[in-house]
């Protein structure tokens, strides 16, 4: 199976460029709903996803609170839990040791893609 692999930060944000990917052929298995793979960069999802990580997503522009996905903010990608509550919307880490994200009213937002689970 050959698929397209970018990078993304699990912690601070990374920059996402629609030509900073590669093409590579997967061996090993691939969620059947995976449309791209990402390498994650850092620790804040830990310890369920480690850094540098193969993670897959299927492409989705819209999530549910409590959801796994891969966001655009303010010019920056992430990989976080959504969490949306009576306090606002955030992108919230796995690691406690960060603090969630808050997504503000004049923010630039986008959601990508929900993590792949089949």
């Amino acid at each position: 199976m050959k698929i397209s692999l970018l990078s993304t930060s699990a912690g601070t944000g990374d920059y996402l460029d629609d030509e900073n990917f590669e093409e590579v052929d997967i061996y090993d298995p691939v969620p059947s709903s995976a449309d791209f793979g990402v390498h994650l960069n850092g620790d804040s999802m830990e310890p369920q996803f480690q850094d540098g990580e193969l993670v897959w997503f299927t492409k989705m522009e819209e999530l549910e609170s409590g959801d796994l996905g891969l966001f655009y903010l303010n010019g920056k990608t992430y990989f976080k839990k959504f969490i949306v509550n009576k306090n606002g919307n955030f992108l919230v880490s796995l690691n406690a040791k960060y603090a969630p994200i808050p997504i503000l009213e004049y923010d630039t937002f986008k959601i990508f893609a929900k993590l792949a689970t089949d």
